[in-house]
């Protein structure tokens, strides 16, 4: 089912880039003042002491705690593979032997090539026509869920978030902002990975090239005329279309009938196209002229997300692949990489396992209250607003009344595994790996379609309670604040109320603020996509917005330009967040100056230089330097706290400093 989540670190969890001396030597100059960089300045000691480990491109307080739940997940997946599960009474541990046994075993998997998918690349080039193609285009897509050239989902309705509708997108590899980008870090690397693929499956090195070359030029062009990061973010641009509409957006080269019983679908159900720009190109190409190119194009994507289910050498071609991209100068173990795919298919299977064993009751309890007070100041500053008129703060406190919260994990919900009858096939009775992923995937397409037309379930687990994360859902009004962020220095017990504030106080508050940016703002208090503002409040809304994102267009990370445009929702989101965690500790008595130190230091991030470069391009967070500068820099308390002038680096003058929430 389709997720709409805005996370407050994820892009921790993607982190590219060319890993260099620099970043990993520890500098011989003095701290600076935190007057003129509050964020250096609180994190000197830190930073300094950190080094990047060879085969990351990164380290932060997030990502040690991502160490931190890798080896408790390691953990448990290793209980389950040394016991011996019985099926119909331990399905969790059950799996996760059975699939981990499977994913270890190199002899099977070299011999087995692409399994199941085989009969697709023979058909694939059997295929006489465009028509024949995009048939088992359609095919793969609705048996497995994965995505070739184009792909049709099905989730919650923009419009009804209770009702489910179909999904259209278009599969170009790699972002726009990434193929049309100045730096030509990420094309390159990402044309050569898909050379070295084709020759692993057999292709000369000449004609390799010369298929890599026609298949990455037209994902380029696809590229060019499809929506940025921040316009595919906007739910107003996706385009609602009855499914009888798709074949003549597609240069009328599938049938309908076809589509209709692929899909499973009616003539008038509704399709939203996420990218129509992106679409459009595509349909130019249907046409037979290209059908060698198109047969190229699909199967460069099917090596592209196959290459680590198959054999040894795809697998490491994958991983210096990911290497490259991340700035590591060294490639990750098969081994450690292997537990890290594990637990990520495994997702829930071990966060059950995680939640019996590491979720404290007495940790939820407390972020709950803490939630209660700062939804209770949020309240108090929506009603204190003077540019909103009453009409607008009511459905805006409405929203707010009707937010869902989870913490931990949603302890009510039900498991994701517990939907349908599924095993992974073991070992010894002839499982193995690509096939035992693709019957997941399988299962997981089936499930989706049999229930697009029930309503839409609330009572799903949709994110494990071991992900170093929180979100703001807006398809369904909810934040989670989940077990595997709530580590020092984040939270802790034994922390300082003030330490906790300017911690996981701001996420969470971060997290509330999503409901009411750019994005969030467009969906009511049920999830629907739908005006609750009055024109005149939303127009100043706009216009509140568009100071924000020239505020940020002013910043810079080693030269390059923050993207405000970009970064808007998350930067809405961090200001909210610190301004009104600045009145909730000014209500406690609290130290501001603790508070706003505890707030630096929690973003503490060594990165390499691509890797800085690439979030620059494509994280709509903007970087930790910038979060911690930027936002307080913009809050009035900061400058009375820490006496900050004319002349200082963190000043900017009033009227230059943004404020929405």
């Amino acid at each position: 089912m389709k997720k709409i989540l805005y996370a407050l670190t994820a892009a921790l969890l993607l982190m590219y880039g060319c890993a260099n001396e620099k970043d990993n030597n520890t500098s011989a100059a003095a701290a600076p003042d935190l007057k003129d960089d509050f964020y250096e300045s609180v994190n000197y000691d830190q930073l300094s002491s950190w080094v990047i480990s060879a085969d990351e491109s990164s380290i932060s307080h997030f990502t040690k705690m991502i160490d931190t739940n890798y080896e408790r997940l390691n953990g448990l997946m290793q209980q389950a593979v040394s016991s011996n599960p019985v099926k119909e009474t331990n399905k969790d541990e059950y799996n996760i032997k059975a699939l981990y046994e499977t994913a270890v075993d190199w002899e099977t998997r070299n011999t087995s090539g692409f399994g199941d998918l085989q009969s697709y690349l023979d058909r694939i080039d059997e295929a006489v026509t465009i028509y024949d193609l995009l048939k088992i285009n359609m095919e793969m897509n609705r048996t497995y869920g994965i995505t070739p050239i184009f792909s049709i989902s099905v989730g919650p309705d923009l419009i009804d978030a209770k009702k489910h509708s179909y999904y259209l997108g278009v599969n170009f590899a790699l972002s726009r902002e990434n193929w049309t980008s100045e730096n030509d870090l990420f094309r390159s690397s990402f044309t050569e990975f898909l050379k070295n693929l084709w020759i692993l499956n057999g292709t000369q090195q000449q004609e390799a090239e010369q298929i890599v070359n026609n298949v990455t030029n037209m994902m380029l062009e696809i590229a060019k005329k499809a929506l940025t990061i921040s316009e595919s973010s906007n739910p107003e641009n996706y385009n609602p279309c009855p499914m009888s509409d798709i074949p003549a957006k597609l240069n009328n080269s599938i049938k309908l009938d076809d589509l209709l019983r692929y899909y499973e679908a009616g003539a008038g159900d509704t399709v939203f196209v996420t990218d129509t720009g992106a679409l459009n190109k595509l349909a130019e190409y249907f046409i037979e002229d290209n059908l060698l190119l198109l047969k190229n194009y699909i199967k460069s994507l099917i090596y592209i997300q196959s290459s680590n289910v198959v054999g040894l050498e795809s697998y490491k071609a994958y991983l210096a692949y990911s290497a490259q991209i991340s700035g590591s100068t060294e490639i990750k173990s098969v081994e450690k990489s292997i537990n890290e795919q594990l637990q990520n298919e495994l997702f829930f299977e071990l966060g059950r396992m995680y939640a019996a064993k590491y979720v404290s009751e007495e940790i939820q309890t407390n972020i709950r209250n803490m939630i209660t007070e700062i939804q209770n100041i949020y309240r108090q500053r929506l009603n204190n607003l003077s540019w909103m008129s009453a009409e607008t703060k009511a459905a805006a406190q409405n929203k707010l009344d009707k937010m869902k919260v989870i913490v931990g994990y949603d302890k009510t919900g039900v498991w994701p595994q517990d939907l349908y009858e599924f095993y992974y096939t073991p070992k010894n009775e002839g499982g193995i790996f690509i096939n035992n992923i693709l019957s997941a995937k399988k299962a997981n397409a089936d499930y989706t379609f049999k229930i697009k037309n029930e309503p839409v379930r609330d009572d799903i687990v949709v994110e494990g309670p071991q992900t170093v994360n929180a979100f703001y859902s807006p398809s369904n009004n909810s934040i989670m604040i989940l077990a595997g962020i709530l580590q020092s220095p984040i939270y802790s017990t034994d922390a300082s109320p003030e330490e906790n504030a300017g911690g996981i106080g701001t996420i969470i508050a971060h997290e509330i603020t999503h409901a009411f940016d750019n994005n969030g703002a467009k969906y009511d208090a049920d999830g629907n996509f739908a005006n609750w503002w009055q024109e005149s409040d939303f127009q100043k809304f706009n216009e509140l917005t568009e100071k924000v994102i020239n505020y940020y267009n002013t910043y810079e990370i080693k030269g390059y330009p923050i993207n405000g445009t970009l970064t808007l929702s998350e930067n809405i989101a961090d200001l909210g967040a610190v301004s009104c965690i600045t009145e909730y500790a000014l209500k406690k008595e609290y130290d501001l100056s603790k508070v706003y130190t505890a707030y630096g230091k929690m973003w503490a991030t060594k990165k390499t230089d691509a890797s800085e470069i690439s979030a620059i391009l494509n994280d709509t967070h903007s970087p930790a330097k910038i979060r911690v500068n930027a936002v307080l820099s913009a809050m009035d308390k900061f400058y009375e706290v820490f006496d900050i002038q004319i002349g200082n680096g963190m000043y900017k003058a009033p009227e230059e400093r943004p404020s929405i929430w």
